[in-house]
């Protein structure tokens, strides 16, 4: 079963507590503000990290905390701080993303753009937020420089109900007109009714790219290849991945640990037994897979455990 980061749709202002800049975000009769340094960014703006007003406004639920009181030439403050290095902002048609370190925005080009950041950053070691860019149906990543640190070439791995993996954001349903929703390409629908995952195994982000799952690092640089029609990924290092229609396990460099040879496999779970050396109880990792119409239990070097009659 996938693990899941479940994130507040604004949170994602958040993520990037080590970084050093703060910026607040006023609002006012469908427009937002930035305010950095005490003096108000140039310019009004229409969406922002991935909202637009009209979207606040037609569902109760997104609509901001107010800091009573707190109101600068007539816009209100948003009860949001942020410490991250990288936010994103729309001008009614394009996004893009401002970084803090120089207080620049880079082209409004992108369809949507999202900050986002890996849920295991001290694991992994990477040192900043990205913001997550759409463009023409397409998806890649800007990182804190404003640069694409990816080809804008991969789609997003797409779940139609709350499901596990590292990280979630809203997508709408296949209803909306215009909208296509395993790309995420919905003006104006955003955040509504569906959910994309954005797993992320070891120092890997997994993508979709021709309707393949693989891996890339946040240099762009494939990791693993895009060879896999499932990866499940798991708390415990050892992830569930089908290729051409068999199961196996990778672990967390995305090596193939255990060959992709089942029908079927779980996910690998703790488990007593008993050592017939000594009969003492001990904790092993075991998975029930299938293999050629059996049912078995093995460990987690791919060793039977345990065969069903």
């Amino acid at each position: 079963m996938r693990h899941i980061l479940s994130l507040s749709f604004l949170c994602f202002v958040s993520f990037c507590a080590f970084c050093q800049c703060t910026y607040r975000i006023y609002y006012s009769k469908g427009k937002f503000r930035l305010l950095a340094s005490g003096q108000f960014y140039p310019g009004e703006f229409t969406g922002f990290n991935g909202l637009t007003w009209d979207m606040i406004s037609k569902n109760s639920s997104l609509a901001p905390d107010t800091v009573k009181g707190e109101k600068k030439e007539g816009y209100t403050l948003m009860s949001y701080e942020c410490n991250s290095y990288v936010f994103t902002l729309c001008d009614g048609v394009k996004w893009a993303v401002f970084r803090q370190d120089s207080g620049q925005l880079t082209p409004f080009k992108y369809d949507l753009a999202i900050p986002w950041a890996p849920a295991n950053d001290n694991s992994i070691g990477w040192d900043s937020c990205f913001a997550l860019v759409s463009l023409k149906g397409k998806w890649g990543l800007v990182n804190k420089t404003g640069k694409e640190a990816t080809k804008i070439v991969y789609d997003l791995p797409y779940v139609e109900k709350t499901a596990a993996g590292t990280f979630y954001y809203y997508l709408p349903d296949n209803k909306q007109p215009g909208c296509d929703v395993k790309s995420g390409n919905c003006p104006g629908y955003f955040l509504q009714d569906g959910l994309f995952q954005l797993p992320v195994l070891g120092p890997s982000l997994l993508l979709l790219r021709n309707g393949k799952f693989g891996g890339i690092d946040l240099n762009g640089n494939e990791t693993i290849p895009f060879d896999y029609e499932e990866i499940i990924t798991s708390r415990n290092s050892l992830h569930q991945a089908m290729r051409s229609g068999k199961w196996g396990y990778m672990d967390d460099t995305g090596q193939e640990i255990i060959p992709c040879k089942y029908e079927y496999c779980s996910e690998f779970k703790d488990e007593e037994v008993i050592n017939t050396s000594n009969n003492k109880i001990v904790k092993i990792k075991t998975a029930i897979v299938k293999y050629k119409g059996k049912i078995i239990t093995i460990d987690e070097s791919g060793n039977t455990v345990e065969e069903e009659e």
